[in-house]
């Protein structure tokens, strides 16, 4: 899922574009929105590029450690882990992105801990 998480948080941005702008259901988008939608579906296709890696190849020889990433804006929250391993045999790190999450803001202003 986290390789496809920027796609489907695009696709989630766009809706709430439209319910900021009031969009209803029933009404035809400015043209603005339209060609937006467009370029968003005419790119949705080299998803088909995609290779998901199933399998990390982790014993309990190898070095490992895990990476937590977190990030906020006030239009998305997001956030990624990594594991990071060691192989010895070949002394080589390796970067495996174990999964991502993204969320959209919400409408309501909140305020942020500091």
């Amino acid at each position: 899922m986290g390789y496809v998480a920027l796609v489907i948080l695009l696709a989630k941005l766009f809706i709430k574009s439209l319910w900021e702008n009031k969009i209803d259901w029933d009404d035809t988008p400015s043209t603005a929105f339209i060609v937006g939608w467009q370029q968003f579906e005419n790119e949705l296709p080299l998803l088909h590029n995609v290779h998901v890696p199933r399998h990390i190849g982790v014993n309990a020889h190898y070095v490992t450690s895990v990476l937590i990433f977190a990030d906020a804006s006030e239009r998305t929250y997001n956030g990624v882990v990594y594991l990071h391993v060691y192989y010895p045999d070949d002394n080589r790190y390796v970067l495996n992105l174990l999964t991502a999450k993204s969320r959209v803001a919400p409408l309501r202003n909140i305020s942020l801990a500091r």
